[in-house]
């Protein structure tokens, strides 16, 4: 039961792994300064740990299944609109877009695994869905 959750949180973690690294090429491309390449790169970060928390809310009112199938449509839609971005405005709209789809979709499944473990297979349940992540 965690391999889904397991291999869609490898697949978005390649996803911003993938763009990270690429980042530099489309911030040369629009011409964007130093401090908006900086403003970019957190952006991902600055959305994720604010949407964590109204996440958890939302997970826990609405149920996991809707977040564990909209936030990687967010995700998607992020990603797909950074390769698409012409103007800063975009691109920082597309990176948090990116975080606050990546905050949804690790709280659902966090929280997921937590309702389908006991506390003597919890680490062996979460351990998937973590390395998978940072596998990406």
């Amino acid at each position: 039961r965690t391999i889904p959750i397991a291999v869609s949180m490898l697949l978005v973690g390649s996803s911003v792994g993938i763009v990270t690294p690429v980042m530099p090429f489309v911030v040369e491309n629009l011409g964007l300064t130093p401090g908006q390449y900086g403003m970019v790169v957190s952006a991902f970060a600055l959305a994720k740990m604010m949407g964590n928390v109204p996440s958890a809310i939302a997970v826990e009112y609405y149920g996991r299944k809707p977040y564990l199938v909209y936030s990687l449509s967010v995700i998607a839609l992020g990603v797909g609109g950074i390769g698409l971005a012409t103007q800063f405005e975009h691109l920082y709209v597309c990176r948090l877009m990116t975080g606050l789809g990546v905050a949804a979709l690790s709280t659902a499944a966090t929280l997921t695994m937590s309702d389908i473990s006991t506390p003597r297979n919890r680490a062996t349940t979460m351990a998937p869905i973590m390395s998978a992540f940072a596998a990406g």
